[in-house]
């Protein structure tokens, strides 16, 4: 599946947006309205997984949608206008969002129940390679468990 990604926008760069097919272009005004309607705010943060922005567009997103996107870890990061912006939506739907929260445990996606078995093999093993790098010592690596939405989880054996 995936990520959704909303682009904060004026101008030039609202058309480069459109033209890369992002899945949400919100408009200066937009953002305005927004401020005021805070349940399509709520749904706005829990709908898209990334957000980007022009850079002179971030105080008034902070000021209007920071409560809502800030404690989800979603606060739109700035390109700048001559940035390209299919490279970067392309980059951005391809990603998962890793959080840990209270407890030294990651959960995230690495697939569709109707992928093929190989694939969700290498996605997982994209994962721990992200992770191994970020951590450095493997051995902090303790379980890995792999379930469906609703069954239950199978542990998976290391080497």
């Amino acid at each position: 599946k995936l990520a959704k990604v909303a682009v904060f926008a004026t101008g030039d760069l609202v058309l480069k947006a459109k033209e890369a097919n992002a899945d949400l272009v919100i408009g200066k005004e937009d953002l305005e309205k927004l401020a005021t309607e805070k349940r399509s705010a709520k749904e706005l943060a829990k709908n898209y997984d990334f957000f980007i922005a022009q850079p002179d567009l971030m105080p008034i997103i902070g000021r209007y949608l920071g409560r809502y996107l800030g404690p989800r870890g979603k606060m739109p990061k700035p390109v700048p206008p001559t940035a390209d912006i299919s490279a970067i939506l392309a980059r951005y739907r391809k990603s998962i969002r890793v959080r840990i929260k209270d407890q030294p445990q990651v959960m995230c996606r690495v697939g569709v129940e109707t992928q093929d078995s190989k694939q969700i093999a290498e996605n997982i093993e994209a994962v721990l390679e992200a992770l191994k790098n970020k951590f450095k010592i493997p051995q902090n690596i303790e379980r890995i468990y792999v379930k469906l939405t609703m069954g239950p989880a199978v542990e998976v054996k290391m080497k």
